[in-house]
């Protein structure tokens, strides 16, 4: 599998867990949003993890584990349950591993 690919399907893969498991954004000394108000950019807290993953020559993840800030978070769990779904086309090597730092 080239590499590419899979960072892609990683970040698409991130995307859409860090869509569902991420709280409303706020400031630390403010509320929730109230619904339909968007966030401001100096209310948005960006927090840096880092997701190492394993696949197996028959494309499945193997193991997929979280570090950084999300390490024991509801969002880090979410993140690492959706990536250990993922598939990918068989290939070669015995194992794949991959280490993608990402933002949300």
């Amino acid at each position: 599998m080239k590499r590419p690919l899979l960072l892609a399907l990683v970040s698409t893969l991130l995307s859409v867990a860090g869509a569902v498991a991420l709280a409303q954004p706020m400031a630390p000394d403010a509320g929730p949003l109230s619904p339909g108000e968007r966030a401001r950019r100096d209310q948005v807290i960006a927090r840096i993890g880092e997701v190492r993953i394993t696949v197996g020559a028959n494309g499945r993840v193997r193991n997929a584990i979280v570090s950084g800030a999300f390490v024991g978070t509801p969002e880090g769990s979410c993140i690492a349950r959706t990536l250990r779904t993922a598939q990918f086309p068989p290939f070669a090597q015995p194992t794949f591993d991959v280490s993608y730092p990402f933002a949300l």
